[in-house]
């Protein structure tokens, strides 16, 4: 709005108008600085998508990274933008200015409302704001974004230690006008919880693409044409919903599923694993088909969930890992879940709260064989659960240390909740030392 104070740098610029506008195929929408009049941002109505009509409003999609804080600016748009408007002129037209200063790093907590309370107006403002390459999890950032639609592309690099946390995740959706709605690359230990990230263009428009290791995804629901998730690099996820009209799931690997749902029209997944990563692992999930030609794979005479590309040097060890694995879809076939293993490994962990008895999976074997030589040689002996997230996580050992999921805990859930249960400061460290006594191999 004209004269509008304490604007997030992010912001989009909103017009209503009475009847619903019709885009034009000409002008310019600029920003300029009031102190300097210097051209600060422009939009050009020849290239697409710089202007979106909602109703009865009009959105501007600013550049990222154009405006600053403690500044103020007034916007001019020409007549042809916007048909039948004869556009805004002049210092006085439209006139807003920004925030006074940006949020403290230091805090390493941002908000996002797409209303513009927050710290920022969108995530990619926010994403953009916090460092990149953090060391460890002392250092993690931890972005909340509230309910609302956010009409935005969210590309990123080089991100570590943060966490993306809705609000709710039918609350935050996430969608753009065209193309991707996340694309993270080269990221490692993401958190990505309670969202919705849906296109709404049709053929090889990814809900989420995300190349690193080590990243995790819970309650996230994801809605993408051709293949809805693309995952590069070792992912968890829980509770999850991934919807798609073709191969549904691709990447290279690997990627744990565990309570998962995936809806597809076409064929499950697409895996292209080579020789030196397996494939993806599914426990407890449920694929629910939506038409009669939707497969579990191209080709649906298979016993695993993906496809090999025919004359690469693959491995797959995509699997259905135990029971309660449920297909329910039109097309035909069946597929025949793995059992437990007994040849994996058993360990107890002896804490302060009781004894937690975990198995190790066979399926990834480096991590296996790594904790169990740590294990023997008492690394862990000692040593504090230094982070603490109720209803999400315990964390202890070597806080530097990486790995895929890779084991789950057979016995001692009620010791995990009481850990859970443990009273922590602002950095999730228990107020009173949970030690870990020992841990042995069964």
């Amino acid at each position: 709005a004209n004269g509008a104070t304490d604007v997030s740098i992010d912001t989009h610029l909103t017009l209503t108008f009475n009847d619903e506008p019709q885009l034009g195929t000409k002008g310019k929408i600029c920003v300029y600085d009031t102190e300097t009049d210097e051209l600060v941002d422009g939009l050009d109505m020849s290239v697409p998508d710089p202007v979106i009509i909602h109703g009865h409003k009009a959105v501007f999609c600013l550049h990222y990274n154009k405006l600053e804080y403690g500044h103020e600016y007034y916007v001019t748009i020409d007549r042809g933008v916007i048909q039948g408007f004869s556009g805004v002129k002049g210092k006085k037209g439209w006139r807003f200015a920004t925030k006074a200063k940006a949020p403290l790093r230091s805090k390493r907590h941002l908000i996002v409302a797409a209303d513009g309370t927050g710290d920022f107006s969108t995530l990619q403002g926010a994403i953009d704001f916090v460092p990149s390459f953090l060391n460890n999890e002392w250092q993690r950032f931890v972005i909340e974004v509230r309910n609302g639609d956010y009409e935005e592309q969210v590309c990123f690099r080089d991100k570590r230690y943060l966490t993306i946390q809705g609000e709710s995740r039918d609350g935050v959706r996430m969608f753009p006008s065209h193309h991707a709605v996340v694309v993270a690359d080269n990221c490692e230990y993401l958190q990505f919880r309670n969202l919705t990230l849906q296109t709404d263009s049709k053929r090889q428009a990814v809900g989420l693409l995300v190349n690193g290791s080590c990243n995790y995804f819970e309650n996230v629901h994801i809605i993408g044409s051709g293949e809805a998730l693309q995952a590069n690099g070792s992912c968890y996820w829980q509770d999850c919903l991934i919807e798609g009209d073709g191969d549904t799931v691709q990447g290279q690997g690997p990627s744990f599923f565990h309570c998962c749902t995936f809806v597809s029209m076409g064929t499950f997944t697409e895996v292209r694993n080579t020789a030196d990563t397996h494939g993806n692992v599914f426990l407890e999930c449920k694929f629910s088909g939506k038409d009669s030609d939707t497969v579990m794979d191209h080709e649906p005479d298979r016993k695993w969930l993906s496809r090999l590309d025919a004359g690469k040097d693959s491995a797959l060890l995509s699997q259905l890992r135990g029971y309660h694995t449920v297909l329910d879809w039109k097309g035909g076939g069946s597929l025949t879940p793995v059992a437990n293993d007994p040849t994996e490994p058993r360990l107890v962990i002896s804490t302060t709260e009781g004894d937690i008895t975990i198995r190790l999976y066979n399926d990834t074997p480096l991590h296996r064989d790594n904790f169990l030589r740590l294990a023997r040689e008492g690394y862990y002996d000692g040593t504090l659960f230094h982070r603490v997230i109720g209803d999400f996580m315990i964390q202890g050992g070597d806080p530097d240390s990486k790995g895929a999921p890779a084991g789950s805990v057979e016995q001692g859930l009620d010791v995990v909740e009481r850990i859970l249960q443990q009273p922590t400061d602002a950095n999730d460290r228990p107020l009173r030392d949970v030690i870990v006594r020992t841990v042995r191999v069964n």
